[in-house]
């Protein structure tokens, strides 16, 4: 999927970016996503939280180890099958919860943006 700002960004294929297309900072991620998690009045998660419960969600739908290790970068599935592979099913609510409040910011800030 192309961006229309990745001609002027610093690092194109990013999928997470800073607004110049920069590498996002530690703790400014951490920062906004426990404002995000506070404004959704859900318990503070980590943005390693995000990428562990992706990968354990893609896992139990079905998705091939495979399939899952490559966008995580790891070039095997070993870390995938150890760390990954199990149940969220007690989480997922929160998750949801989380991932309404992340739509719900984007889309304020879109539309305060487009004004």
């Amino acid at each position: 999927m192309e961006r229309l700002a990745a001609t002027t960004w610093r690092k194109p294929q990013l999928v997470f970016a800073s607004p110049t297309g920069s590498v996002l900072s530690p703790p400014n991620t951490r920062r906004h996503l426990a404002a995000i998690c506070k404004t959704a009045e859900v318990p503070a998660i980590k943005p390693n939280e995000l990428r562990h419960s992706c990968a354990s969600l893609l896992s139990d739908i079905g998705v091939p180890n495979e399939e899952i290790a490559d966008p995580l970068g790891h070039t095997t599935t070993r870390m995938v099958g150890q760390t990954y592979r199990h149940r969220l099913r007690p989480v997922v609510v929160v998750a949801v919860a989380v991932a309404v409040a992340v739509a719900a910011s984007a889309d304020a800030d879109w539309a305060a943006s487009s004004d």
